[in-house]
């Protein structure tokens, strides 16, 4: 398949963000699946529509033709680390590739020597393949949660 057109997200447009929240949801559901929780147990399957477009967070996306088949959040940290809050790949769509490139758009959008930080379970085996194979390294392993979740946090330098 061919690179998809990235571009920025305006959560105001209903369509566009409905279509993100559909990702969002099944992407987390699998990732929940993978970390032996039920959606119940996984915050990020409470997030609502107006939850993303409160968030204050810069998000973009993975075009194919008009179809939004993937996204990615940014945030900044306290700390002058930027954050790479969300990734999430449409079900349909994974294993193309679209994951490592809303990775390389994030780690372009992030200035020269600034930190690009990154958390997932520790369980969820093909995110750390992704991250780690970016060059990502760990920085801290902790957990959170009830049940407690096993979470790993990643950096790379832009």
């Amino acid at each position: 398949m061919s690179a998809a057109h990235i571009r920025p997200l305006d959560l105001q447009q209903p369509t566009l963000v409905q279509a993100l929240h559909r990702i969002w949801c099944a992407a987390y559901a699998q990732e929940a699946a993978l970390l032996g929780l039920t959606p119940a147990q996984f915050p990020p399957l409470q997030t609502t529509v107006a939850d993303l477009q409160a968030s204050g967070w810069q998000f973009f996306g993975a075009m194919q033709g008009s179809t939004l088949a993937a996204a990615a959040a940014l945030g900044d940290e306290e700390d002058g680390a930027l954050r790479l809050n969300a990734l999430v790949v449409s079900p349909a769509f994974q294993r193309r590739g679209l994951g490592r490139q809303l990775v390389e758009e994030a780690l372009r959008r992030t200035a020269p020597g600034r930190l690009l930080r990154v958390g997932t379970g520790a369980a969820n085996q093909p995110a750390l393949a992704l991250y780690e194979g970016m060059g990502f390294t760990l920085e801290a392993r902790f957990s959170v949660g009830s049940p407690p979740v096993d979470v790993v946090r990643l950096t790379r330098r832009a």
